[in-house]
């Protein structure tokens, strides 16, 4: 009888050490997407970069630029499963009524963003309008906490600081308050708020849609939006030279198509607030673009600054993983036995 209760003794540790074992299995076959989901977020963070040279090039007006991107974007994906029968599968995923819903609450909120901040971009500093409007990094994360209940640790928390300390470096000395740019100023805060607001409505639809469906019903919504309202402030709605058609269809195919596509995918492998977190790499190529099509200078302080922000990401990266950790330890049901 006493050499009965060794087994029972030891028995504790065989549950323990299987459930660190299928850990373990979980996060090797989770981290396969996260490092998809990496590469996606920073390649479409750079894409989108090209968007503050096409609105520049455009030759049509600011939102009616949009408008473009949008619709040209929300156009090639609602054809593209007659074109390509591989992506009829994705276009045919199932929504519910309340997705749907979502969905043009997207688009709403997207046409809000850049219906505040094009304009903004006439208004005040293109420094200022990019520092200020990338903030919406703080909404989104406070939008994960309060809303999805998402955990932020310290160092998520100590990386966005550094993050936005070297957006600040980049913007350098170019950013200023002024009473004649204060209207361009707020604009560029409400667009960060919209513009939050899409990316947590992203992070809530995307485990249960897929990454086109998200971005064709967007843009359409989107696109719908905005055309009578660069109508009534009457922009101009059409190029004026054929090649003035060349920086709205890269626009809508490569900035928006490639580039939120690409983030929208991430979005269901990565965390919300570290996602939108990535986006900063998106002033990092916008300055290096500027100055290889554009001729505009790049200065120390641009160099110091994009060392910065690529720091602060790495250090949120650590910081979000080591929360996804944690969720993930509090999620997992206790091994039987381990109970005092």
């Amino acid at each position: 009888m006493q050499h009965a209760s060794a087994p029972a003794a030891a028995s504790p540790t065989v549950p323990r050490a299987e459930a660190a074992a299928t850990r373990r299995d979980d996060g090797a076959r989770s981290a396969g997407p996260a490092r998809w989901a990496l590469l996606a977020l920073f390649a479409g963070a750079v894409t989108i970069g090209f968007s503050g040279i096409f609105v520049r090039w455009s030759e049509t007006g600011p939102i009616a630029t949009g408008f473009y991107r949008m619709g040209i974007a929300g156009v090639f994906l609602a054809l593209l499963p007659f074109l390509v029968p591989a992506a009829r599968p994705r276009a045919a995923a199932p929504a519910t009524r309340r997705d749907r819903l979502w969905l043009v609450a997207g688009g709403v909120f997207f046409a809000a963003d850049i219906a505040a901040w094009h304009p903004a971009l006439m208004l005040t500093t293109i420094s200022n309008a990019t520092f200020i409007g990338n903030v919406s990094t703080i909404f989104v994360a406070l939008g994960a906490w309060l809303i999805f209940k998402r955990r932020i640790g310290w160092l998520f928390v100590l990386g966005m600081a550094v993050t936005l300390a070297g957006a600040a470096l980049l913007m350098g000395v170019s950013f200023t308050l002024a009473a004649s740019r204060l209207l361009g100023d707020a604009l560029s805060l409400v667009a960060a708020v919209f513009y939050g607001g899409y990316f947590l409505i992203v992070a809530h639809l995307r485990p249960r849609l897929p990454t086109f469906t998200i971005v064709t019903w967007t843009s359409l919504v989107c696109a719908a939006l905005l055309l009578p309202l660069a109508a009534l402030r009457g922009e101009a709605l059409l190029p004026a030279t054929l090649a003035g058609w060349a920086p709205l269809i890269g626009i809508g195919l490569l900035v928006h198509v490639g580039g939120q596509g690409a983030i929208a995918f991430a979005f269901a492998h990565l965390s919300p607030q570290f996602t939108a977190l990535g986006t900063f790499l998106q002033p990092v190529a916008a300055a290096v673009f500027a100055w290889l099509l554009l001729g505009e200078r790049i200065g120390l302080a641009d160099i110091a600054g994009s060392a910065v922000i690529l720091l602060g990401i790495w250090l949120a990266h650590k910081g979000s993983r080591r929360d996804a950790a944690a969720e993930a330890a509090a999620r997992a049901p206790a091994a039987p036995g381990a109970a005092r």
